[in-house]
């Protein structure tokens, strides 16, 4: 299980351009990969930030309370790679953000605290962190234009575009959320594209 934990990590590097890096043996003696049961939280308002993580396997769902009751889902990360991150301290975040596994999840994880130094004394660190976090708020910018623009048979069908497959593992009241609909506007548009390519 060890020598596949570190095969994952050794992954992970590669996949951000740090398996060359002079401190590439130092990232792998830092990461951590870890499986997440589902129903899990990740982040919580409770807990410091203190992870950066990276999804290997599984689906996350990053989500805010409303004040007024009930729960606004904010993102999904689905693919290899994908991560959350802010380097924010709470008392400056003004929202409280849950992470959550929908799925057994395997992510592996690097203490910010741990991490940060090296960052600021090297740029080409900075610059890939800051290339992960521009990705990031760009789907997000990308969302909220979406829902502001666009109609609900519009958002559905981006949604399935954009997330494939996520239809049929997240909860529908999450996605629902996501696409700032209702669970029964959802269940009519999922009717109506299927009869749309019956008749295809």
């Amino acid at each position: 299980m060890d020598e596949i934990k570190m095969d994952e990590i050794k992954r992970i590097l590669l996949f951000l351009h740090l398996d060359r890096h002079p401190l590439a043996q130092t990232f792998q003696e830092l990461a951590v990969c870890r499986l997440v049961p589902r129903q899990t939280h990740l982040v919580t308002p409770d807990v410091e930030r203190s992870q950066i993580f990276f999804l290997v396997s599984g689906l996350l769902r990053g989500y805010f309370v409303h004040p007024g009751g009930g729960e606004i889902t904010d993102c999904f990360c689905f693919r290899y790679g994908d991560s959350r991150m802010s380097f924010l301290p709470a008392e400056r975040q003004r929202v409280e953000e849950y992470v959550e596994a929908l799925e057994d999840t395997v992510v592996i994880s690097f203490e910010a605290r741990v991490l940060m130094p090296y960052l600021f004394r090297d740029p080409e660190l900075m610059n890939i962190c800051m290339a992960r976090m521009a990705d990031i708020y760009a789907e997000q910018i990308l969302h909220k234009r979406m829902l502001c623009h666009t109609t609900a048979a519009e958002r559905y069908r981006w949604f399935l575009d954009a997330y494939p497959g996520i239809i049929d593992r997240a909860p529908h009241r999450c996605i629902a959320s996501f696409l700032n609909m209702t669970p029964v506007t959802l269940s009519r548009l999922r009717k109506e594209e299927r009869l749309r390519w019956e008749v295809q």
